[in-house]
């Protein structure tokens, strides 16, 4: 009976601030998942506990050293995640027609780049970033920061480009970084025919929602990965397809 009361003195307004709130943290914890700003977060948490901890069992000089952490905490988190939130920010302010737009012409550079170097046999892997933050890999990595273009991908890519190895990773309508190192993956039933590139897009989409450009310097042949799954396409019209609709999805 109590939980029935409980539910009478819920109004409509109480709900759509859950929900309103539940958004928030969601779209926190996707901006940062797969970055150092979340392994922070589950430090800050461990901090928490142990001043709860301190609190119950009565350890005064414990609860004294938190007490006056937090008494700068939002100094602190500011500090810590002033990278997430400038992205944050910059991802707020931007205009949903006009980010529609920059997408589509990310997306027609891209489309264009994999088929030429695919007509002359140049390996490339293009790495687009989804929801789940890359910044694990991008750290690692070239800094660009550049704006995409398609001359600017061809030759990051040619054979005699110093920085051909590796990934490429597109974030925000711009070229992140390149000589990008993925995760292969450890599949057994991957095919033995396939090369470095090909297991490192399958290795990166089995631990991201990332869509993965893959052009083989072998054959020519364009593929893409996504969801931990590699699909091949026979012409440029099902890829360029495929891609738009894996990206507007996303």
């Amino acid at each position: 009976m109590v939980f029935l009361e409980i539910f009478k003195n819920i109004h409509l307004t109480d709900i759509i601030d859950i929900l309103v709130v539940s958004f928030i943290i969601y779209r926190i914890l996707c901006m940062i998942r797969g970055t150092r700003a979340f392994q922070m977060l589950l430090g800050v948490i461990l901090m928490l506990a142990a001043f709860y901890l301190s609190e119950v069992f009565e350890l005064h000089t414990v609860r004294w050293l938190f007490s006056n952490f937090f008494n700068a905490f939002i100094i602190v988190m500011v500090v810590l995640f002033q990278n997430e939130i400038r992205r944050a920010l910059t991802e707020m302010g931007k205009n949903f027609f006009l980010r529609k737009a920059h997408t589509s012409a990310m997306l027609d550079d891209v489309i264009k780049a994999a088929i030429y170097m695919a007509r002359r046999r140049i390996g490339a892997l293009i790495v687009i970033e989804q929801e789940t933050g890359l910044r694990e890999y991008i750290e690692k990595s070239l800094p660009i920061d550049a704006l995409i273009s398609m001359e600017l991908i061809v030759s990051i890519f040619h054979e005699s480009s110093p920085i051909h190895d590796g990934a490429i990773i597109l974030q925000s309508g711009r070229i992140a970084v390149a000589r990008c190192f993925l995760p292969l993956t450890t599949e057994e039933h991957i095919s033995r025919s396939y090369g470095t590139r090909h297991r490192a897009a399958i290795g990166l989409s089995e631990r991201s929602d990332a869509v993965i450009v893959v052009v083989s310097e072998e054959n020519g042949r364009i593929s893409i990965a996504h969801g931990g799954k590699l699909t091949h396409f026979p012409d440029h019209e099902r890829f360029e397809t495929t891609l738009r609709n894996l990206i507007s999805e996303g």
